[in-house]
């Protein structure tokens, strides 16, 4: 049995990465901005939140059980110059918070989830 008091001891337990998702939901790009949903390939979908004068944000997860090499810049052509930071990572990332990737070199692990953050839009 998993119990609160104990998820909350690790830093990569269900509960706290429900937490760090939630508290995502409440940046204004989420509230306030558009959405668009893509599937880069059959094994990943993409969801990429804008607000003009706010962050970017591109949910990427991958449903397949192999790694899948990703280029934003095909499905988002405005992300070509952009540079991304891992913003949320799940367990099964290779990658760490606050790291930094380009859209055209993103490799995710098998069921992996991230969300990446970019530059503000003017």
């Amino acid at each position: 049995t998993i119990n609160v008091e104990s998820e909350r001891k690790v830093a990569d337990s269900h509960l706290n990465l429900y937490k760090e998702l939630h508290n995502l939901r409440q940046k204004s790009t989420f509230i306030n901005g558009e959405a668009q949903v893509k599937a880069l390939n059959q094994n990943v979908l993409a969801i990429r939140r804008s607000l003009k004068g706010d962050y970017t944000y591109i949910t990427l997860v991958n449903i397949w059980d192999e790694f899948e090499f990703i280029d934003l810049s095909v499905a988002f052509p405005e992300t070509t110059s952009s540079e991304f930071e891992y913003v949320f990572v799940n367990r099964r990332s290779q990658h760490s918070k606050k790291d930094k990737t380009k859209p055209y070199s993103i490799t995710l692990m098998p069921k992996e989830a991230v969300v990446l953050k970019s530059k503000k839009i003017e």
